[in-house]
């Protein structure tokens, strides 16, 4: 299960929809209008009461993925939205590019940090079969184990 969507992705959902490339966000009159850009046209596709719960929750989607590009899944396919704050008469506009996600590669090995490397050559020396919360799994060096065992049984349980 995934993450919830939120209001801005599901507006960016509706905008691809409607054939749009992009959104803009402005604040005019105590609201939050969002048109949906296709080409030189603009679609009104919303507003909300900049003091609302929606008109509040989507100017803090916006100020985030202003930070941070966010990654969502819009008809099946893979979608970054990009936020970009502009000023419009003293108060903050938002244009938000809609952009399809870069296709991975296949024949390239994903690229990993560091410390996920560190982790995965651990697991890959070590096995990945074993004991997991009192279970034995399959090993496979099972002579090998038997002597660990064994050295670990010498205090023996009390019974």
């Amino acid at each position: 299960m995934g993450r919830p969507t939120t209001l801005l992705e599901g507006l960016c959902g509706h905008a691809v929809s409607l054939g749009a490339q992009s959104i803009e966000v402005n604040y005019k009159d105590g609201r939050e209008w969002v048109f949906a850009n296709k080409g030189s046209m603009g679609i009104g596709i919303a507003n909300y009461k900049s003091s609302s719960a929606d008109g509040k929750e989507l100017r803090g989607n916006l100020y985030a993925a202003a930070k941070k590009p966010v990654r969502s899944v819009i008809g099946g396919k893979v979608y970054i939205l990009k936020v970009t704050v502009l000023d419009s008469f003293g108060e903050d506009a938002f244009a938000v590019g809609i952009e399809l996600a870069p296709q991975l590669d296949p024949s390239m090995a994903p690229s990993f940090t560091p410390k996920q490397g560190q982790y995965l050559a651990f697991i890959y020396a070590v096995g990945l079969d074993f004991d997991v919360d009192g279970f034995q799994v399959a090993m496979h060096d099972a002579l090998f184990m038997r002597g660990f065992e064994r050295v670990a049984n010498l205090a023996g349980d009390s019974r």
